[in-house]
């Protein structure tokens, strides 16, 4: 993640944080409204923010890692 503009190594892992949270906002609009995705059964929105936020302050995930978590999240037809 560390190599994505929104990880931002000269601030502190609150604003990090933060920007995932924004971030992980925002796919959610896209997963939801643009690829008409559902959740996934025990799955919802705040879960899932809460697992890509989760992964994205991880500076060591890749964004295949995001990825894989989005799949758990969601159910994308």
């Amino acid at each position: 993640m560390f190599y994505l503009l929104f990880f931002n190594t000269s601030v502190s892992g609150d604003i990090v944080k933060a920007q995932a949270l924004m971030l992980a906002n925002i796919l959610v609009s896209i997963l939801i409204n643009t690829y008409l995705a559902t959740y996934q059964a025990g799955s919802d929105q705040d879960k899932s923010v809460a697992a890509m936020v989760a992964g994205m302050v991880v500076a060591d995930n890749t964004v295949e890692d995001l990825c894989d978590i989005i799949v758990e999240c969601y159910n994308i037809t």
